[in-house]
């Protein structure tokens, strides 16, 4: 009794490697799609990582391929035409979608990914901006390049950063609007242009670098990063070590605190006030620019709402254009170990 057990299990085996390898060999796997408008048509351009089979061994091979239709869910199904394989949205590592689709209505994106069973939505989803999809996803290596350009320039420039679809997708429906992250090329080779405000799920405008930067700041993304202070007597960069901020609210007004550690090569006593007043006319720009435009992109009224529900209800009429704010600095500075130069005696 106890060798058929063992046989049976042993026939379960092989039979399961045979299916998982059938499986696998059939598999189309897209590791980055590009979501266009052209001639009133969805172009979705797909790089697929296909597996192959090359003298016993498994090798991989990365195509990009194009397809178009009236929606995403034929523009994929035609590109079944090309590739012959199962096409799994399982293994996305990024998505990018042009700035007339973003225009017109991005809920039919985020409904197609929500809905669809293959993908998961946690892959970074970005905003070309004057380059096509084929010239950003043609080369496999491309979408780890936009990846990684995303995580270093939030280190680097402090000006952009990695948003998931499925947070974006959270955003849009509790807030009604959100950021996204803007790539652009130059000379073939993927750069940032920081971010894009999205309203209603439609592109409504874009920050300045110094604006998306006081994104970064107000929504407490800034880790470290280096500050070049314009219009000052500064004339070397400023480290951002360490950062942290706190926003809270009394009544109409956003209290804001920016706790700070800083570095810098130059032995400037107007150190601390140089940093201050930069990051101060960043954040001002931006609130500035979403009071203009009666956009609650910070999500200040969600602030009151949940620390004073009784004003909110109140006052809520016209509040977010009578809402006042203080930012209050609390700035360390580490100057590094400098070399002096001296006389040997």
């Amino acid at each position: 009794m106890k060798k058929i057990i063992v046989l049976c299990i042993l026939l379960l085996g092989l039979i399961t490697g045979c299916v998982s390898y059938t499986e696998l060999n059939e598999l189309g796997i897209v590791s980055a799609l590009g979501i266009e408008e052209i001639d009133q048509q969805i172009q979705l351009t797909a790089n697929f990582i296909l597996p192959q089979k090359d003298d016993g061994e498994s090798t991989y091979q990365s195509t990009c391929f194009q397809s178009r239709g009236t929606t995403i869910e034929e523009a994929l199904n035609n590109l079944y035409l090309q590739v012959s394989k199962k096409i799994d949205l399982a293994h996305l590592e990024l998505v990018a979608i042009d700035t007339t689709i973003a225009q017109e209505d991005l809920n039919k994106i985020l409904q197609f990914f929500l809905q669809e069973p293959t993908a998961r939505n946690n892959f970074p989803i970005v905003l070309m901006k004057e380059v096509n999809a084929k010239e950003l996803l043609e080369n496999e290596n491309q979408k780890d390049t936009i990846a990684h350009l995303l995580t270093m320039n939030q280190i680097a420039q402090g000006t952009t950063f990695s948003l998931s679809l499925e947070n974006m997708a959270r955003q849009l429906l509790e807030e009604k609007n959100t950021v996204i992250p803007v790539v652009s090329s130059k000379d073939h080779i993927p750069t940032t242009e920081g971010l894009a405000i999205i309203q209603d799920n439609k592109l409504k405008d874009y920050l300045t670098l110094e604006e998306s930067n006081a994104y970064l700041y107000l929504s407490n993304q800034i880790n470290s990063f280096t500050l070049i202070p314009s219009n000052s007597n500064q004339t070397s960069e400023i480290i951002v070590k360490e950062n942290h901020t706190i926003i809270s609210s009394h009544q109409n007004k956003i209290q804001i605190e920016i706790q700070s550690t800083i570095e810098s090569k130059e032995n400037n006593v107007d150190l601390k006030e140089n940093y201050e007043k930069e990051v101060k006319k960043r954040i001002d720009s931006l609130i500035k620019k979403t009071q203009d435009n009666k956009m609650d992109l910070l999500h200040f009224l969600t602030l009151i709402y949940r620390n004073d529900y009784n004003f909110y209800e109140h006052n809520k009429t016209n509040l977010f254009e009578q809402l006042t704010y203080e930012i209050t600095f609390h700035t360390t500075i580490q100057y590094p170990n400098l070399k002096t130069e001296g006389v040997l005696i």
